[in-house]
């Protein structure tokens, strides 16, 4: 299994494991009447969150021959079909997401160029005696002339070019012609099929790629019911999850497909799968699609307003219909030659659904209606829209808005409010009176209901965050107010209830916080921050690369230049960056290297003292996106264990800010900055007066980490483990890494196993091991608990005057999994007598001493938390995470050391074997460890 030659099923079990699973598994024996003839190119074409990646999913875990997937297509639809077993697992299937290159590229040489070496490296490592050409075309060639097995090729997002270079013909044009020249009149490509939200581009009314057959949203042919749900489908949900279908219609009906057959139409009314599943799980109907398109993408193209498209788009919020000619688009995203190119162009994103039989577009339904809204609201669009913004498709209420704050600045905000459509506007406020002030300030948790969206609109800059967060906290939607004659740049990002007064501009890649305001006038230039509370004053200009701190005021007339400056042992604009975003720029005295990992990138932040001095108070690091993946997820884990950890401690009465990590969040509140090369930051405070420990020097200090250890078990056992996200999946999984570890002995890619028989044989004889834990869990009697999985000695911080262990560090592989795992860690690591990597396997020995000092110190602390099956696993946790360990380093010894990182030729191969040498020590004193842990 490769990561994009044949890379399994993973993805389309996670469908089939969700709790609501449509199947659509019929489009398999659509795409099997097409395998291995001249029809075999199929450009599906749906809007965002349509299916379209689940459906990729499926053909590669269907064609895939790396793995057998017939337990998995068991009881779908599939099954019944005539055409179901010809094609199972038949076929070579590469499988890629254009955006992974485009994001990873500079521009589309480098994105084809990592493309190819990428899924060459997969080529070579399954054919290494076939394919020894740099050249993707040809090393397929290669492997098909003498396997006579042929691809199948899967292309996710590739149209991402056409939306991200609009304006770069060339590219577009370079990135046409190798598709053409990589899957035209290919022998090797058994079925090609590509996905994206843009049909193929055309030149003139020829397709770039007219071997293609496209299934777009204008043309759905055969496809139309296999991406969305159909109103069966709905009406089954809805049913069995107790909500109301005609609802449900209004909110997310209205994309109407068509399927052409022989004796008659289908009609098919199709649903947006995302909105469907999310108001069934939360049992509530909203906006969920639209989350995926902000407004401001749908804003660009109407204020294009081009032959009348201002009317047309008026007439479709009131309910309309609007002929249109679809021939003329060239699908793509900046040749526009009349409205109706535009109005196609919205049909494909989603915004429009297309009428084949009357030819007219109109707006589907009460969803993407209020996307509508939100984008003309902030237009300078007035007589028709103040008739027909009001009518919010299938409300018939008005749009109304509670002001906090009814003074000077808050009389302002009404007026713009009036101006973007809102009808009903009222005042909350302690000291003024009238017929629209209804209450005072502290009657905004009673207003709630009757209002649904409110603003804090007062002139002090801290009140104005402090109320804005109150009604955030109560559940109001708060929107900004952008008055319609700014100038907002569609890449800018404006928080909820910030203000963007009359005639101020807000430029490219600039983030307004929420209740921030931009005053009349004022200018907001490129790649700057306007932090939360803040204020840049009437007609002040703030340049580029600049942030205004939370609640700072930019006076009146004032220009604001960036301060950045040279800080000592910055050597990149990403570190600066990330330094800068984080709100240590200004103050910082200078930054070093920090620590001893070998995954991420990790610095020491040094801060002046008022006594004169420097210190270290915060710790950045760079997270390695190669072994994490989704930064995003590996930080809400991180930051929700850290935050329950902390309250835990308070209530021990401990000190949270010296026994646990606290992670700090970006001045624009995230949880990590992502520089310009898409690498994540992230920050967290440095603990002052402790130490770490890279082995074990005394047998106190083992017995310290047990302790540490046990106690953060204990803690963490009210948190709920299933909330965690698997950052890594089963990373942990015995039965699984062995099976890695024996296909990468089968296929043996670099022919290293000639130089270690004896350890390959020593492994495999242990088969039968590998699932004593993993077996037990899936059979519940080991319950799943909140786990560090990297419990080595150097993950704690030891107070360096107690010597005591004092905080557990390094939490990226926090996620569920079993304590007999992290207490094994442990003992692999520090009841060994040597080094990972000694050589003398003589020095080589598990310490049953240190063992049962560990287990005492663990259950000490852990004990009452653990059950009796618990106790019993741990001496397997020891035996287990030391062999797994052992497979995991002659696995990458195997495959060429791409993994752990070596200092020479042998050096997994060693580590191997140090594993493989406690591995039977303890094997051999089993009985006793067992009865330690009972005894203890």
């Amino acid at each position: 299994m490769g990561i994009y030659l044949n890379p399994g099923a993973a993805g389309f079990k996670m469908s089939l494991n969700s709790e609501i699973f449509v199947d659509k598994s019929e489009l398999l024996d659509v795409t099997n009447r097409y395998v291995n003839t001249q029809q075999r190119f199929m450009c599906v074409s749906r809007p965002r969150r349509f299916g379209k990646s689940m459906a990729a999913d499926m053909l590669a875990a269907y064609y895939d021959c790396g793995d057998d997937t017939e337990e998995l297509f068991k009881g779908l639809s599939i099954s019944q079909c005539k055409s179901y077993r010809k094609h199972l697992n038949q076929y070579d299937v590469l499988k890629i997401n254009m955006q992974e290159f485009l994001s990873r590229s500079d521009d589309v040489e480098g994105m084809l160029t990592l493309m190819q070496r990428r899924i060459l490296s997969d080529l070579k490592q399954k054919y290494p005696e076939y394919v020894r050409e740099e050249d993707l075309v040809f090393a397929m060639q290669d492997v098909y002339s003498h396997t006579k097995r042929s691809f199948v090729i899967l292309i996710d997002e590739w149209d991402c070019l056409f939306r991200e270079y609009q304006q770069d013909q060339k590219a577009q044009k370079k990135y046409l012609d190798f598709l053409r020249a990589w899957l035209k009149d290919q022998d090797n490509v058994a079925f090609a099929y590509m996905t994206g939200i843009l049909p193929i581009k055309k030149y003139g009314s020829h397709s770039a790629l007219n071997m293609f057959t496209e299934y777009s949203m204008t043309e759905p042919g055969e496809l139309a019911a296999y991406f969305g749900f159909t109103e069966n489908e709905v009406k089954n949900l809805c049913m069995e999850y107790g909500m109301d279908f005609e609802e449900a219609k209004a909110w997310y009906d209205g994309y109407g497909l068509i399927t052409h057959k022989q004796d008659r139409d289908i009609c098919y009314s199709m649903y947006s799968p995302k909105s469907v599943v999310e108001a069934m799980l939360r049992h509530k109907f909203g906006t969920y699609w639209n989350q995926t398109e902000t407004y401001e993408a749908l804003k660009v193209y109407i204020q294009m307003n081009m032959d009348g498209l201002k009317d047309a788009i008026v007439g479709m919020l009131a309910g309309e219909s609007i002929r249109i000619n679809t021939g003329t688009f060239s699908n793509d995203m900046t040749t526009f030659a009349t409205r109706d190119d535009i109005l196609t162009l919205l049909v494909h994103l989603g915004y429009l659904t297309y009428d084949g039989i009357l030819e007219s577009v109109s707006i589907p339904n009460k969803e993407v209606s209020k996307e509508y809204v939100n984008a003309i609201s902030t237009m300078d669009w007035k007589d028709e829209f103040e008739r027909n913004i009001i009518k919010e498709r299938g409300e018939g209420h008005m749009k109304s808005l509670l002001i906090l704050g009814a003074g000077g600045f808050g009389q302002m905000v009404k007026e713009t409010a009036i101006q973007l459509g809102y009808e009903e506007i009222v005042f909350l406020d302690d000291a003024a009176f009238g017929k629209d002030v209804v209450g005072k300030c502290c009657d905004y948790t009673a207003k709630y209901g009757e209002y649904k969206m409110a603003v804090a609109a007062f002139g002090n800059n801290h009140t104005r965050l402090f109320w804005t967060d109150k009604l955030l906290e109560a559940g109001y939607e708060v929107p900004s107010i952008v008055h319609p004659s700014a100038i907002v740049s569609p890449s800018a990002v404006l928080g909820p209830g910030c203000f963007i007064m009359q005639r101020a501009v807000v430029n490219t890649h600039t983030h307004v916080d929420r209740a921030a305001l931009v005053n009349s006038g004022a200018v907001v230039d490129h790649d700057s921050l306007v932090c939360a509370g803040a204020h840049v004053g009437l007609g002040s200009v703030v340049k580029a690369n600049c942030t205004i701190e939370q609640e700072k005021k930019v006076e009146a007339g004032e220009v604001i230049f960036s301060t950045r400056r040279k800080i000592e042992g910055v050597d990149s604009r990403a570190l600066e960056d990330a330094l800068y975003a984080f709100g240590f720029g200004p103050q910082c005295s200078y930054v070093k290297p920090f620590g001893e990992g070998h995954i991420n990138e990790t610095y020491a932040v040094y801060m002046p003292m008022e006594d004169g001095t420097e210190k270290p108070l915060y710790v950045l690091q760079r997270i390695n996106i190669n072994v994490f993946k989704e930064p995003g997820k590996v930080m809400e884990n991180i930051f929700g264990v850290t935050e329950f950890l902390r309250d835990v401690i308070r209530r021990e009465g401990g000190d949270p800010d010296r026994e646990t990590l606290a992670y700090i969040k970006t001045k624009s509140g995230e949880t990590y900055f992502e520089d310009d090369e898409g690498q994540p930051w992230r920050c967290a405070n440095f603990i002052a007066n402790s130490v770490c420990y890279q082995m074990v020097e005394r047998p106190e200090q083992f017995y310290q980490s047990a302790r540490s250890f046990g106690h953060f078990l204990k803690q963490l056992g009210e948190y709920p483990a299933e909330s965690l996200y698997e950052t890594i999946p089963n990373f942990h999984d015995t039965v699984k890494r062995f099976e890695a570890f024996a296909q990468a002995v089968e296929r043996d890619v670099k022919n290293r196993a000639r130089l270690c028989r004896s350890e390959i044989e020593f492994a495999l004889a242990r088969e039968k091991d590998c699932g004593a834990l993993m077996s037990r869990m899936e059979a519940g009697v080991l319950p799943l608990r909140v786990t560090h999985n990297d419990t080595k000695l150097n993950n704690i911080l030891f107070d360096a005057e107690s010597g005591k262990g004092l905080c557990i560090i390094d939490l990226d592989t926090i996620m569920p999994g079993l304590a007999a795992n992290d207490f094994g860690d442990s003992i692999r690591f520090g009841a060994s007598t040597a080094e990972e990597d000694e050589r003398d396997l003589d020095k080589v020995h598990f310490d049953i001493n240190l063992y049962e000092l560990y287990v005492k110190g663990y259950l000490e602390m852990a004990r009452d938390v653990l059950t009796p099956e618990e106790l019993e696993s741990l001496p397997w946790g020891a035996r287990l995470m030391t062999f797994e360990c052992g497979i995991r380093f002659l696995m990458d010894f195997l495959q060429g050391d791409t993994y752990f990182k070596t200092a020479y030729p042998e050096h997994n191969l060693v580590r191997a074997r140090t594993q493989f040498r406690l591995v039977q020590e303890m094997e051999d004193q089993f009985d006793e460890m067992c009865r330690i842990v009972r005894e203890c």
